[in-house]
């Protein structure tokens, strides 16, 4: 069984998981910058890390909870969801954490 090479594996996956790939790894990069180079104020933390897992969450899994089922407009729903969400607390942070109060 020969190995394949990273262009035939990139190019064997689904759009779905190519994105799934794309956000994981934003995922990690993510975390790894603010170990190195310090965390942002604790929402914008607490937004982008829970924005970018459960965006990784309902990418991979579908509504059902299987892995490997076929994906359907359903499943699109939580997923834009939390990607308006935090799009609103990241866009409206300056009103959130200090007009507000």
């Amino acid at each position: 069984m020969a190995a394949l090479t990273w262009k035939e594996y990139w190019h064997e996956k689904p759009v779905i998981r190519k994105f799934a790939s794309i956000v994981g790894v934003a995922l990690s990069v993510f975390q790894i910058y603010t170990a190195l180079f310090g965390s942002f104020d604790a929402l914008m933390q607490r937004s982008i890390h829970l924005g970018l897992g459960l965006l990784l969450v309902f990418l991979v899994y579908n509504v059902k909870g299987d892995e490997r089922g076929r994906k359907s407009w359903f499943d699109a729903i939580p997923f834009i969801a939390v990607f308006f969400v935090i799009g609103y607390i990241l866009w409206n942070y300056n009103w959130i954490t200090v007009e507000r109060y």
